[in-house]
């Protein structure tokens, strides 16, 4: 079934130009896209709103690099090859020859989307984390459960980061109030 939905998506490249850029455009920079909203919660933010604005960017933040560290723990223990490696596949971006499974690119934009659930613009942020995960298995580098796997490990370190949150909180506090 994984290899059918991969078949059925990546099938559709090619076909018209201007989704193909866009597709591209996404798998390469969608999560670089993400961090807009973080970078005008952190220097948008004024008064009273500052420190609690700043402590959910952090805190995205953290769920990100959380699920980015679960892959690399993941893919010292399983190694899934990228389908253009076994399977003839419309490759439209440049390949990577690391493992497949979990998507770096659906971990760390599920683990900042999750953590601003609370925020308006989580919204949006589902929305581009969804198209970025279609994205990858358009332009041939990851399989449809590669990609669902990474948003679990996403939203599951974006889970952890909010339940041990109040014990770094008066740390991230600090933090919060000494950047720029």
């Amino acid at each position: 079934m994984d290899w059918r939905l991969f078949v059925a998506i990546n099938n559709l490249a090619g076909q018209w130009h201007s989704i193909d850029l866009v597709m591209r455009y996404l798998a390469l920079y969608g999560p670089f896209v993400l961090l807009l909203p973080l970078l005008y919660l952190w220097f948008g933010s004024r008064g009273e709103n500052l420190v609690e604005e700043r402590l959910t960017v952090l805190r995205a933040m953290t769920a990100a690099a959380l699920a980015l560290g679960f892959n690399v723990l993941i893919n010292a223990c399983y190694y899934r090859p990228r389908p253009f490696m076994h399977h003839k596949v419309k490759l439209l971006i440049p390949p990577s020859q690391d493992a497949s499974f979990p998507s770096d690119h659906a971990a760390g934009a599920w683990g900042l989307t999750w953590s601003m659930r609370a925020k308006k613009v989580h919204y949006g942020m589902m929305a581009l984390s969804f198209l970025l995960m279609l994205a990858r298995v358009y332009v041939g580098v990851h399989y449809p459960l590669d990609v669902l796997g990474g948003a679990v490990v996403g939203v599951g370190a974006s889970i952890i980061v909010e339940n041990l949150w109040p014990y770094v909180m008066p740390w991230a506090k600090r933090l919060a109030l000494m950047l720029p």
